[in-house]
């Protein structure tokens, strides 16, 4: 069973990823198969995240599974599978996705209305994204998985997946998230549409590619928002769902 839990850290804060990590999606290329995908290492050295337990200008309502977040928030929010066209073979792969990952995607990876409207995908580096089909010894059995193909490395430190939305209601976000190489700890900072900092919650597993779930409520619209992991890159997403929280605007219209 995961250990979940959640912390805020306040605006300003700066986190600071220390990554000894070997590359693992790097080298990823169109058609990729998970048998030319390198190994973790046995270990990796990464200094802790430090986080500071104040209340910003805002803060998240964290849920500890799908079934209580849509018990929260309703279970009609749009949901992207990034199952797109290309049918992958189980425990195939697919590499140079080019950013940013959205709807208009028109490469190997996706194609125009691939993916639903209201979000784009991209990474601190700009270096394209990595999909990894269900069955593939990284990601396991809970459907396909997307994150940047670069890695946090010492030549390139702190990558984080980057998700931004389009719409102006987006308060109700979730996602399976999968830390990677070495990390198990998976960070995440929330900022509103005019770039301003929410907050942050940390979700922590037992194993590097074992998925967690993430889900939360903002109590201002969402922008963007980053996912980092500690302490070694390779962070992806699974089966994203996002919107405007059903039941509060059913209470707001509604309710006396």
């Amino acid at each position: 069973m995961n250990q979940w839990n959640s912390t805020f850290v306040s605006a300003g804060t700066l986190i600071g990823l220390v990554i000894t990590a070997m590359p693992v999606l790097a080298t990823a290329s169109p058609g990729l198969h998970s048998e030319h995908i390198l190994p973790c290492p046995d270990s990796a050295t990464g200094t802790s995240i430090d986080t500071e337990l104040a209340l910003p200008q805002g803060g998240l309502e964290v849920f500890p599974d799908l079934a209580a977040f849509e018990a929260a928030v309703g279970t009609g929010l749009p949901f992207e599978s990034f199952d797109g066209d290309y049918a992958p073979d189980p425990g195939d792969a697919l590499g140079g996705c080019s950013e940013p990952v959205s709807s208009s995607s028109d490469d190997h990876c996706f194609s125009p209305g691939d993916l639903l409207n209201g979000f784009i995908l991209t990474s601190t580096t700009g270096g394209g994204y990595v999909v990894l089909g269900d069955d593939h010894p990284q990601v396991g059995h809970e459907g396909v998985a997307i994150g940047p193909q670069n890695i946090s490395t010492p030549a390139t430190p702190d990558i984080a997946t980057i998700i931004e939305f389009d719409a102006d209601d987006v308060t109700a976000i979730s996602m399976g998230t999968i830390p990677g190489c070495n990390g198990v700890t998976v960070v995440v900072q929330v900022f509103d549409r005019f770039d301003n900092f929410i907050g942050s919650t940390s979700i922590t597993g037992e194993t590097s590619w074992e998925t967690s779930f993430l889900g939360f409520v903002s109590p201002q619209p969402v922008g963007r928002m980053t996912l980092r992991t500690n302490p070694s890159g390779g962070q992806l997403i699974q089966d994203l769902r996002f919107g405007a929280d059903q039941n509060s605007i059913f209470r707001d219209r509604f309710e006396q």
